[in-house]
């Protein structure tokens, strides 16, 4: 499924590579209309309403960012962190020098402890941003952006 282009695999972020190997990756879809097929969500109101609609949100948005790096032939490779207690950075991008923290969430209202994690995790020379579906705000030291404004 790979190698057709329907799934990818999203490997943990961590400094040492044995263990990149030893945690569990994550699985995404291209496609999630797929997705959305497969687990009978058929309209707009069924996907509000149903439990996996975060999920799918977070699915969509790393697919199209993960598909428009690939597109450009940018050199990045792509990751998630998730600690033994639960915290998690949905997209970690890292490019030679530097890294991108990705947090997504599937709000119409900023809340700033949606940035809670992209606090806890960030490095100096990090770039920190949040996608949601609200309105983006003015630059900061996390970025809040609507997710089409990160995608365009």
């Amino acid at each position: 499924m790979e190698l057709s282009y329907v799934i990818f695999i999203l490997p943990p972020y961590t400094t040492n590579l044995k263990k990149r190997i030893v945690k569990s990756p994550k699985l995404y879809f291209y496609d999630t209309g797929l997705v959305a097929h497969l687990t009978g969500i058929e309209n707009n109101k069924q996907f509000e309403n149903n439990i996996m609609s975060g999920s799918l949100f977070e699915n969509y948005v790393i697919s199209e960012i993960v598909k428009n790096k690939y597109h450009h032939q940018l050199l990045q490779d792509f990751f998630f962190l998730r600690t033994q207690d639960g915290m998690e950075i949905d997209l970690i991008i890292q490019e030679r020098q530097s890294r991108t923290l990705i947090e997504i969430k599937r709000n119409k209202t900023f809340n700033p402890k949606m940035t809670r994690h992209l606090k806890s995790f960030r490095e100096e020379s990090d770039k920190c941003c949040l996608l949601y579906d609200g309105e983006s705000l003015p630059p900061g030291e996390i970025d809040i952006l609507n997710y089409q404004d990160y995608l365009e």
